[in-house]
């Protein structure tokens, strides 16, 4: 009988010496497998594995089987690109920083809390630091940093959940049921970045987490998903991108028929900083290309519900807000999509509703709601472009605006419902290219109860059910001057909407910034 001490190194963690007694070369070797082979489910209990720095937190993600927890430490960085691999079993693997109690939870987290969380960075160019194997699934992120070692580094996407290509075009190898929550994803000021987390996926949150900095002079997103079918959870983030902060849609979509579904957006900060705006005293070079905030060019079953759209103006695109357009497939859609209780603040125009993709047709933009909005300081764009949609209702929203309420061109908008808003007619009110009657391009419009401010009603295209005060001091707003914009006791349109409702927003379940 023989004895012998071995030090093994098992992943990241270099076990304590170990004292194996066998009797035969083959006996010892058994053992050695047993120990080394990545552990099963069926193995024991969940476990806490501590991953210091300058161990391998690949080989971490490895071993964990679902219901392990990696704690890494606060602070530290962990270099590398890293991949998460498919396992069975449907308990999540959380990779967490070691000081996670100290972020509060569904609390927003920021840059200035760095020192709590724990940093994956990457020196490669090109590539991802974390992407997904096909099919993985079940995995929790929270309290990191994400981003490259620094600015030098040519990267695309930061994060890349599923694939873009032929590779993923059944729906077994969708990466799932993934979740960062509390993260601080970002490129630096400089450094051109094209995508913060790619969302080909399924069953996918994005919880209190800020990624920013994501820019270049192509096409850029903060969130971007268009060959995964969802749900989305994009909740209480800080979101910072120069091109769109978030779409869905817009490239080849390889899962034949699919169409990202079931998104929720609500409570985020979409944001572009004025120092990317050239013109402005706060502009700092290089100069990126800037779009919109939100653009939705294939999904269904999507809310947008209390969020803060902030700064957009005319670059790359001329200044939308919101941009709803089929494209792409033959069939994309956009359908059964509510935006509510959201707060737009200096941006150029409102939403453009395109109902078909004017480069190859398709199935029609269709169903969809604009309730209980406030625009903020909206420039000379429309409030609202429109061509040959179904079933649009835009309602309870208070705007103040430059340009024109509402700019329809191209082929009939059909069950159009524009009903207690409180608008600024400015030049053109409601027109259509031409300006033919608008029964000609919405020919069963219910337009009524609208406080429409102006100081010529008779060229309001639609007079009759509508109120018209000259100026938006006698609309009676609580106080114009600080921006309560809620009515007043006093004034004449309170409880004048439809069903004895005021008109406008109820700005007490807006997003406060």
């Amino acid at each position: 009988m023989r004895s012998i001490t071995i030090a093994l190194t098992l992943g990241a963690t270099t076990l304590a010496a170990l004292v194996l007694t066998f009797i035969s070369t083959e006996q010892g070797s058994n053992l050695l497998q047993q120990v080394t082979r990545p552990r099963r489910a069926s193995d024991s209990a969940s476990r806490v594995m501590n991953v210091n720095p300058g161990e391998s937190l690949q080989a971490a993600l490895n071993n964990a089987v679902p219901g392990d927890t990696i704690k890494l430490k606060a602070g530290a960085s962990y270099k590398g690109n890293f991949t998460l691999p498919k396992k069975a079993g449907t308990g999540y693997v959380t990779v967490q920083s070691s000081r996670i109690s100290e972020l509060l939870q569904d609390t927003r987290v920021s840059p200035e809390q760095a020192p709590l969380l724990a940093k994956l960075e990457s020196a490669t160019d090109g590539e991802p630091i974390i992407k997904t194997a096909p099919g993985a699934h079940h995995y929790r992120f929270i309290g990191l940093e994400i981003s490259t070692v620094n600015a030098g580094v040519k990267i695309f996407t930061l994060v890349e959940l599923g694939s873009s290509y032929k590779d993923q075009n059944t729906l077994n190898v969708v990466p799932h049921d993934i979740i960062f929550d509390r993260c601080y994803i970002h490129g630096f000021r400089e450094q051109p970045v094209q995508r913060g987390i790619a969302l080909n996926s399924a069953e996918t949150s994005v919880l209190n987490s800020w990624i920013s900095d994501i820019h270049w002079d192509i096409d850029t997103q903060a969130l971007c998903g268009w060959n995964g079918p969802g749900p989305f959870h994009i909740i209480n983030n800080y979101l910072e991108a120069a091109g769109e902060n978030v779409m869905f849609g817009g490239a080849t979509v390889h899962i034949a028929g699919m169409i990202p579904s079931d998104i929720e957006i609500r409570r985020n900060h979409f944001f572009k900083p004025l120092s990317w705006k050239v013109g402005d005293s706060s502009y700092r070079s290089p100069k990126w290309t800037v779009k919109n905030h939100f653009e939705l060019k294939n999904a269904r079953r999507v809310t947008v519900d209390g969020n803060l759209f902030e700064n957009c103006w005319g670059d790359g695109q001329t200044g939308f807000s919101v941009v709803l357009t089929p494209r792409q497939d033959p069939y994309a859609v956009v359908e059964d999509v509510t935006l509510s209780n959201n707060l737009f603040r200096n941006v150029e125009g409102g939403i453009n509703f395109l109902g078909v993709d004017n480069y190859g047709g398709g199935p029609q933009q269709t169903r969809i709601k604009i309730i209980n909005n406030l625009f903020e300081r909206v420039g000379r764009e429309p409030l609202f472009q429109i061509s040959n949609l179904n079933d649009l209702v835009i309602d309870h929203n208070t705007a103040l605006h430059l340009g024109t309420i509402v700019t329809h061109y191209g082929k009939s908008t059909t069950r159009f419902i524009f009903t207690n808003n409180i608008v600024e007619r400015n030049h053109y009110g409601i027109i259509g290219t031409g300006d033919p009657p608008i029964e000609q391009y919405f020919p069963d419009a219910v337009i009524t109860a609208n406080v429409v401010v102006t100081q010529t009603p008779e060229y309001f295209q639609v007079r009759r059910g509508n109120y018209f005060p000259k100026e938006l001091g006698e609309v009676g707003f609580v106080d114009l001057s600080q921006g309560n914009y809620k009515l007043s006791a006093t004034s004449r349109y309170k409880g004048k909407g439809l069903n004895g409702k005021d008109p406008g927003v109820d700005v007490s379940v807006l997003r406060q910034p």
